[in-house]
This record gives structure tokens, C-alpha cells and sequence, in this order.
């Protein structure tokens, strides 16, 4: 329901009420109308009432509102009491408006604190509540390229490898060299706790709890471990591709599967811990010897 409807039936000389009435009629059976035209709890929610009562009376069962602008979270508290006064407590709220996970927490705080102060039931406003997220979502809003660069870490001579970096003053922009194996680790409940970078395939099945963390400056750390997952897939070999994509419905079921092994303090929306890489004693050394290697040619 766009606010350009409404604009037009007013300026035609027709109403708010009109066009609502127009755009139930079109849409009897999921009819979510656009309340903030004018002034959101003096005209546009008393109108969808209006219109709601209509639909009721015909047998249609209205979906509910939806707010654009002014105070997402006071219009929601609002709206809510109206609609429940009215008779309609099963209509949705819909929020939109450059909404982001970051608004929408916001909102739901804002909410819990003024029901507070009216004594009403914070989250049954917020479980009516749904969300029109699109511009925030669709367009990379705050990271509209993806940085992707290719680095090398091994050339192949002779039939031997040999591992290449790339060094930086920039901890970010240093590279790990060699032929990698990456490992997911598991604790006993089945939880990931880190994902470890090894040049050996055994080198996550072996419980080995000495290792170097990469986030944070290659400080020597302890992880105790149940269990791990090799995450490597082999995608192209000699210039073919080798691996069999998902469906859509089964990445999304990785993906809900990964999350919930996932400690919540990972998933945080406001400053998530930052989910440690582990790096083997003989990975590290591998660096070590390949700065100084390459030092040495480059004095």
C-alpha cells in the first residue's frame, strides 16, 4: 500500500477513508493498510478501523497496519491499544523505514521501556509485530563492494610444493602461506568453539590443545576439543568444476544448522564476541620461515 494512493485520492478531491476503502475492496482478504499518510493515530488508524469494521461485518478477516514513519516504537504501543479497543487484536503491526537488525533492537527496547511505564504487555506488542526490511538488506547498505583479492600461498615446481606470503605492516593484510587444511572444533554439547587452520590432515583429530590464535597476535592458547569437521570442499580441479551446489532449501538448512551450534554470545546484535581462528605450532612456524626466507632474498 503506497503513501501515492492515498495522495492521489486527496488530491482528486476524495479521502484517506476512500482510498482505504478502494484498496480493501481490491484486497478483502489480507489487506494491510498504510496509516501514516496524514497523522498516524488522528486520522490514518481511526480510517483503518473504519474500514476494518466494514470487512468484519463481510466476513473478511483484516491482516492490519502498517507505520512508515515518526516513532516506530511509541506508534506501535499506540496503535496496538487502538486496534485492541477496537476489537481487532489479531492485526499485525508492520514496521518499515530503513529498518536494520539495529533499529529493530532499538525499537524492541524502546517498546519494553515505555510499557513499563503504561503497565502494559511488552511483548505481546512485539509479537505482533512484523518488519518490511529493504533498502538496508537489498543494497549493502555501509559495504556496497566486497573486497575480495586474490593471494597466493603455494606454487607448485617440480612436482613440490613450495609456500608463498604476503607480508604487511597491516596484521589484516598478512597472508597465511602454504597448502591449508581448515578444521571446524566442537565441545562436548556439540558447540563450536573455534575453526583451526593446520597443514596436516590430522591435525584437528588429534586433541592437540596447544595452539596459536590468529586474532589476536598469535598469542599461544589451550582449547580443549571433543570433536571437528574438516570444512574443506574441493570446487575446481585442473579447470573443472567438481562440486555440486546446494539447493537453496538445503543452504538455508546448513545455515540454520551452523547458527544453532553457534554460542549466543557470537550472535549478539550489540558487540558480538568475535569468534576465535586457531592456527597449529607448525603452521606458524611454516610463517616464520617463509618471512625470513623472503627477507633474505629481498636484502
Amino acid at each position: 500500500h503506497a503513501h501515492s494512493m492515498i495522495q492521489f485520492f486527496i488530491t482528486i478531491g476524495m479521502s484517506e477513508l476512500d482510498a482505504f476503502r478502494k484498496y480493501s475492496n481490491l484486497y478483502p482478504d489480507n489487506t494491510i493498510l498504510l496509516v501514516d499518510t496524514i497523522d498516524t493515530l488522528n486520522n490514518g488508524l481511526p480510517n483503518a478501523i473504519k474500514v476494518f469494521e466494514v470487512m468484519k461485518k463481510a466476513g473478511h478477516s483484516p491482516t492490519g497496519i502498517r507505520l512508515d514513519s515518526g516513532d516506530l516504537a511509541s506508534l506501535s504501543v499506540e496503535s496496538s491499544k487502538m486496534l485492541d479497543n477496537a476489537g481487532f487484536k489479531d492485526c499485525v503491526i508492520v514496521l518499515s523505514n530503513e529498518l536494520d537488525e539495529f533499529t529493530i533492537t532499538d525499537i524492541h527496547n524502546q517498546i519494553k521501556d515505555k510499557c513499563e511505564e503504561k503497565k502494559c504487555d511488552a511483548d505481546r506488542i512485539i509479537n505482533r509485530l512484523a518488519y518490511g526490511v529493504g533498502t538496508n538488506l537489498i543494497t549493502s547498505a555501509g559495504s556496497p563492494s566486497l573486497s575480495g583479492v586474490y593471494k597466493l600461498s603455494a606454487v607448485k615446481k617440480s612436482g613440490k610444493w613450495k609456500a608463498s606470503t604476503k607480508i604487511s605492516d597491516s596484521s589484516g593484510k598478512t597472508t597465511i602461506g602454504g597448502r591449508k587444511h581448515l578444521y571446524r572444533l566442537f565441545d562436548r554439547n556439540n558447540f563450536s568453539i573455534a575453526d583451526l587452520l593446520s597443514l596436516q590432515k590430522v591435525g584437528a583429530e588429534q586433541n592437540t590443545t596447544h595452539f596459536y590464535s590468529y586474532n589476536d597476535g598469535n598469542k599461544k592458547i589451550e582449547m580443549n576439543y571433543h570433536s571437528s569437521q574438516n570444512l574443506h570442499k574441493k570446487i575446481i580441479k585442473d579447470g573443472k568444476l567438481m562440486y555440486r551446489f546446494n539447493s537453496l532449501d538445503k543452504t538455508r538448512e546448513l545455515r540454520d544448522s551452523d547458527l544453532s551450534k553457534l554460542d549466543n554470545k557470537y550472535k549478539e546484535i550489540y558487540k558480538p564476541a568475535e569468534y576465535p581462528l586457531l592456527v597449529t605450532s607448525e603452521l606458524l612456524e611454516l610463517q616464520n620461515q617463509i618471512k625470513t626466507e623472503m627477507k633474505k632474498g629481498n636484502s
